[in-house]
């Protein structure tokens, strides 16, 4: 499942995001604000495993992937026409 990758890219981006508020530093920002996540099916999440997992668990990633995408959406934001949108 992308649980676990969700939850290590987020926190990895909001690191990052924490790092150019203490250093003002452009190209962090650039880096953090870089994501392939442009809709909800970006997330690929897999049908057939879905089908397949009992409906608490699809409750839960489901959940998740909303979570995650909602995180990750806006950041492409932050760094717009070649500079940060602060």
């Amino acid at each position: 499942m992308k649980l676990e990758h969700w939850k290590k890219d987020l926190q990895e981006r909001k690191d990052k995001l924490q790092k150019v508020l203490n250093k003002k530093n452009v190209e962090i920002i650039k880096n953090a604000s870089d994501t392939r996540i442009k809709s909800p099916k970006d997330l690929s999440l897999n049908k057939h495993l879905y089908d397949n997992m009992p409906s608490w668990l699809r409750e839960l990633w489901m959940s998740d992937a909303q979570y995650y995408y909602e995180a990750i959406a806006s950041l492409p934001y932050v760094y717009k026409d070649e500079k940060p949108n602060m």
